[in-house]
């Protein structure tokens, strides 16, 4: 508890058993000499009900009493957990734990408490770093349960694990020495969950061959914390970096890949999972980063990866990045509809709209060279623009690309495709973008060339065209 501000207000996690008993105790003394308002919160999991002697109600009287007796505000909260995870498919354990956090954080909000403390102790932190070994853990894993934490259900709010170097030993002692009262859950001596069967078959195994492989456990912990620590420090620095590098706007992470080849193997995977982690709020597991740092080591230009919640990983333009995925955009369906022989749309001064497309069309008949587009179409890099001359062009029109479309650019007839390529358009970009014509040829091709009959000079009358995005529904941005 060294780390708490000596007067922030502590809510306990109690579920009446020794581990969270002896923490109570030991902030009830601590709450004396600093002064700090002390909760407690019990969830009633109707887990352990007829056949169990009705464990959960005595569990929830017996906090109840010894928070009376040392004057602690307690919260009670009764959740039907069988019937929950009937619909959330989670097993017991996990869906018991989830409803535990919401309901510390809903006690929390209430009562504007920015620290939650958990009776978390060295056996646990054993258990856990046997199970994620078990799975094939990152880092994360190895590092077991972290003393500190932020927590995310909340406004600033933080778990504390104050005796989490205490083993199971430990925390029985305090009880007896101190004369605390206690109740145990029949359910931890069942071996119909995997931290139990850890618990009750492995555990003893190793303490047999090795003594006390809990304080071990917390002496490992803490040294790959610490190696942790230094490798986020690293790839923050990286990512702080490479933030100078987004080019369209979006938001969305790209990293220059000769930048990112020369980081070593660990480091690359901390930095995309890191900013994975950033954009989406879920983690990269060990498969999904495996596969983006090949994508990455391969460098083929418009390739991708899927990746969890609705993302992916692709190469475009020298640049590794996360964007969200557009399964549909390359279908063969999706192309014989946008590249349908419709007729062109002729475009009004003004705002313009295109079906089927994201894009927009700003069109406005400058009166004179200085004129410009409003600036409020100009926000977030959303925007892109060209002028053309005026004289004998309208009226104008809007099309998507066709096969073999082209454009006379410098003196030369040039295919729009390669055009497109030439200027690494984005691959996504190129069915949607907003060809601008008039009856007789293609005057503008966004991000790639006006028409030599088209270009402007200083004493031209001119006409501005805008091209933005409707919506970004789908986060995607068009680059200046």
């Amino acid at each position: 508890m060294a780390n708490m501000p000596p007067d922030s207000p502590v809510l306990l996690g109690l579920s009446g058993g020794a581990d969270s008993v002896s923490l109570l105790h030991m902030l009830c003394r601590l709450r004396e000499q600093f002064g700090f308002e002390l909760y407690a919160a019990h969830l009633n999991h109707n887990i352990r009900t007829e056949e169990y002697d009705n464990e959960a109600l005595r569990d929830e009287k017996f906090c109840e009493e010894i928070c009376g007796q040392l004057n602690v505000k307690l919260f009670v909260k009764h959740v039907d957990i069988p019937a929950i995870r009937k619909k959330s498919q989670n097993s017991l354990e996990t869906e018991a734990r989830n409803q535990r956090y919401e309901f510390f954080a809903d006690c929390m909000k209430t009562a504007g408490i920015k620290i939650l403390a958990t009776a978390h102790n060295a056996d646990d932190n054993l258990e856990t770093i046997i199970s994620n070994l078990s799975r094939g853990c990152g880092m994360d894993g190895i590092c077991g349960i972290p003393r500190m934490r932020k927590f995310s259900g909340t406004d600033g709010g933080m778990i504390v694990r104050p005796i989490l170097s205490a083993t199971k030993q430990d925390i029985l002692k305090y009880c007896k020495e101190h004369g605390l009262d206690y109740k145990i859950d029949s359910t931890n001596y069942e071996n119909d969950c995997t931290r139990n069967r850890i618990r009750h078959i492995i555990i003893p195994e190793l303490e047999d061959m090795f003594g006390s492989p809990q304080r071990s456990a917390t002496r490992f912990s803490r040294s790959m914390y610490e190696n942790l620590c230094f490798l986020d420090e690293c790839a923050q620095n990286f990512i702080s970096e490479i933030e100078n590098f987004t080019r369209n706007g979006s938001g969305n992470p790209e990293i220059p890949l000769e930048k990112f080849e020369k980081l070593h193997i660990a480091l690359k995977k901390r930095v995309l999972s890191d900013l994975f982690q950033k954009l989406t709020g879920k983690a990269l597991e060990a498969v999904h980063l495996e596969s983006v740092i090949i994508l990455a080591e391969k460098k083929s230009p418009h390739s991708s990866v899927s990746l969890p919640c609705g993302f992916c990983g692709k190469i475009e333009n020298d640049f590794l990045v996360f964007s969200p995925e557009r399964k549909n955009i390359n279908r063969a369906d999706n192309r014989t509809k946008i590249n349908s022989e419709r007729a062109p749309t002729q475009l009004k001064t003004g705002f313009n709209t295109v079906s089927d497309s994201p894009f927009g069309i700003y069109l406005q008949i400058c009166k004179d060279f200085n004129d410009s587009p409003p600036k409020q179409l100009n926000i977030y890099k959303l925007y892109t623009s060209a002028s053309i001359k005026s004289d004998t062009i309208l009226p104008l029109f809007v099309r998507t690309r066709h096969a073999g479309d082209k454009i006379k650019d410098g003196g030369m007839s040039k295919k729009i495709k390669k055009l497109m390529c030439d200027k690494k358009v984005p691959l996504e970009y190129r069915d949607l973008l907003p060809i601008i014509q008039n009856e007789s040829e293609i005057l503008y091709v966004p991000l790639c060339a006006v028409s030599d009959s088209a270009k402007t000079n200083g004493c031209d009358r001119r006409i501005c065209i805008g091209i933005y995005i409707k919506s970004n529904e789908n986060n995607q941005k068009a680059p200046n």
